[in-house]
């Protein structure tokens, strides 16, 4: 599935910061070690989309060669690798045995593939008693990774599914909720603000406010 894409970082001063591949809303999320996005949305930009996972990969490693990393001294970014590299292995992190695979690659042998796959069927439809099981949607998987996988929701919708009071019966149900209430929040901000009432925009902001709409009309339908 052509579902991913890759995006920078930009400085005040319009060049890139940061280079990065991902899917769903990955641009706008911040895990505990990456780079900060740029509080203005308008500082993060869209490289390529609708790319399938290796053709992200292979962007991204272009567009951090062509910038160049800080670190060594060749160019303007911030990127700690090369790129085409999927998220290390956090230490002492539980993650199910799909997402090990992932991650890490598959050395098995065939024999332990076979022995694998028969073991699967065996335990279809079964949580062993030593597995804490995830349950969405009135179904049960053996890990978060999984649970999402087959629902095809991201980690931040997964974590709203469950803090959320709202019981949804589908992933849609759950995604349309959540561009619901980002809309109203945004909505509620601009409430009052007197900045804007009766202000003049000029061409050009006009042009940049017309393309934010697009890329997040755009967004809004790969995310729902």
């Amino acid at each position: 599935m052509k579902e991913y894409y890759t995006y920078a970082y930009l400085r005040e001063d319009k060049t890139p910061y940061y280079i990065g591949k991902g899917k769903f809303d990955r641009v706008y999320r911040r895990n505990k070690k990456d780079i900060k996005p740029p509080k203005d949305k308008s500082r993060i930009i869209f490289l390529k989309q609708n790319l399938t996972e290796e053709e992200a990969f292979r962007h991204e490693i272009y567009m951090i060669a062509v910038f160049g990393r800080k670190d060594l001294e060749t160019g303007i970014l911030h990127n700690r690798t090369d790129g085409g590299d999927n998220p290390p292995l956090r230490k002492g992190a539980k993650i199910g045995f799909d997402c090990a695979i992932k991650f890490k690659g598959d050395s098995r042998t065939e024999k332990q593939k076979e022995a694998s796959k028969k073991h699967i069927e065996k335990m279809k439809g079964r949580i062993p008693h030593n597995v804490k099981s995830v349950k969405i949607f009135d179904k049960e998987y053996y890990s978060i990774c999984s649970a999402c996988d087959d629902n095809n929701i991201s980690y931040s919708q997964y974590t709203f599914l469950i803090n959320s009071n709202v019981k949804f019966k589908t992933p849609d149900e759950l995604k349309e909720h959540i561009w619901f209430e980002r809309n109203k929040k945004i909505a509620e901000k601009s409430i009052g603000n007197k900045k804007t009432l009766g202000k003049k925009r000029s061409e050009e902001t006009k042009r940049k406010m017309s393309a934010s709409i697009k890329i997040a009309l755009q967004n809004r339908n790969k995310y729902l």
